[in-house]
């Protein structure tokens, strides 16, 4: 075993006889036989870390107690960190599961970076690429998903990947290595441990060699998920853009290939979106909005379908303009005004400079994102319109509306849908004296 083991280091160039090596030891049996298995190979720049994180009280300060003393046996340096899991998971919002996966690998690359080490290994082994890969179909994950675990992802190693869980235990038994037993490993409420007893068990009545075989197919689904994302990645980008600050992809290239919802997957896929949310999108009228898990937003518009990082309400801010020269200088977007006569203005069809007549205005103004029910009395027109059908019939893209800005004075009369129209209410006249330009 000592031989496939550096046969697999080897083979998938995990790394090399001088790397300093970090073993994560949690005092299961998989990380014990990788610790030794990296011993008996000659490695000789190895330190174990090992993470308390206080969940099964004296069962979990004993872990802590038994890989210490691991550590001596061997004549290695142990590092051990202790962590308030609860609290760190309730603090964030996320499950003990997530928070202990974001702690532990957080500090690893901590004290990889301070040991000045090069590699992390971590010892999952063959029936977790299996348990894995399960999970990800059940999830509905796409080829990426049925990869499994990668051996080597960055400066994380999996230099165990190789062998099953019964090749793990038959080592550890024929080598007299003591190794600590995870009372939860076997409830049955986390997912991955309702995969290892009920599923695995009854695949394995239909092909006792279920997890060789899921794991054999795992190389060939990374391979072909990368040449897709290859491929599909040089497609998008002849039709990707940006509006504001969303990616964008062109309706009209899912209508020129045979394969419209995979490539919208293609694009999708690294926000959080699933190949049903792709589905889904492929059919949805105009202003549809979709969240991911991820925290994304995807708009379907008219010509486009676009995704950006979901509002954190920042946006909802509303920014004071007391004066001619007191500007707000965090607005999202950048402003000059000042004052000039009527015989300076120049009209032009860009839309980047307004006119307003200074004595009709009265400070201060008010910068906020337009909200359904405004209305205003566009430049031009007698009557008053409601800034959402103004918008529809300007053709305005549903990111860009998302994001528009209005100036109000204190009583929230509109003077101006930035940077489409302003007020006919606040437009300068033969009367005009002194003029409020502003450029954007």
């Amino acid at each position: 075993m000592t031989e496939r083991f550096k046969g697999y280091i080897d083979k998938q160039k995990l790394f090399l006889p001088l790397d300093g090596i970090i073993a994560t030891v949690s005092g299961g049996v998989d990380s014990v036989v990788m610790l030794d298995l990296l011993i008996k190979s000659g490695f000789k720049r190895v330190v174990v870390a090992h993470c308390n994180f206080n969940l099964r009280g004296k069962e979990s300060d004993g872990d802590e107690t038994f890989v210490k003393e691991l550590g001596e046996k061997y004549g290695l340096k142990v590092f051990v960190k202790s962590f308030d899991t609860q609290g760190f998971a309730k603090e964030r919002g996320v499950s003990i599961q997530m928070a202990a996966r974001e702690l532990r690998y957080g500090w690893f690359e901590e004290l990889r970076r301070e040991l000045g080490y090069d590699y992390i290994a971590v010892a999952h082994n063959k029936d977790d690429v299996a348990e894995t890969v399960i999970l990800n179909m059940v999830r509905g994950t796409g080829l990426a998903g049925l990869g499994g675990i990668k051996p080597k992802n960055g400066k994380i190693v999996r230099p165990v990947l190789t062998f099953t869980r019964e090749e793990i235990l038959k080592y550890a038994a024929e080598n007299n290595l003591t190794y600590r037993e995870d009372s939860s490993n076997t409830s049955v409420k986390y997912k991955r441990n309702f995969v290892r007893h009920k599923v695995l068990p009854m695949l394995k009545e239909l092909n006792p060699a279920v997890v060789d075989t899921l794991f054999g197919h795992t190389a060939l689904y990374r391979g072909l998920a990368g040449l897709l994302n290859e491929l599909a990645e040089e497609k998008i980008k002849q039709y990707l853009s940006k509006e504001a600050e969303a990616d964008c992809i062109d309706k009209a290239v899912l209508s020129e290939t045979g394969y419209p919802v995979e490539l919208l997957y293609s694009f999708l896929e690294g926000f959080g979106f699933s190949y049903i949310d792709a589905e889904n999108m492929k059919e949805a009228k105009t202003g549809a909005k979709f969240i991911s898990p991820k925290g994304f937003v995807a708009y379907v518009g008219r010509e486009r379908i676009c995704v950006e990082a979901k509002s954190n309400g920042t946006n909802d801010k509303v920014y004071v303009w007391n004066s001619i020269d007191e500007l707000p200088e965090d607005l999202p977007f950048k402003l000059k005004a000042e004052v000039i006569t009527p015989q300076e203005v120049k009209f032009d069809k860009s839309g980047k400079t307004v006119y307003f007549d200074l004595e009709k205005i009265k400070f201060p103004l008010y910068f906020r994102k337009w909200r359904h029910g405004d209305f205003f009395y566009p430049l031009g027109m007698r009557g008053k319109k409601k800034i959402s059908d103004f918008l529809i019939d300007k053709k305005v893209d549903i990111i860009t509306k998302e994001k528009t800005f209005v100036l109000t004075d204190y009583e929230n009369n509109i003077l101006w849908v930035i940077p489409f129209r302003i007020s006919d209410k606040y437009k300068i006249s033969k009367n005009t004296k002194n003029v409020l330009k502003i450029n954007i």
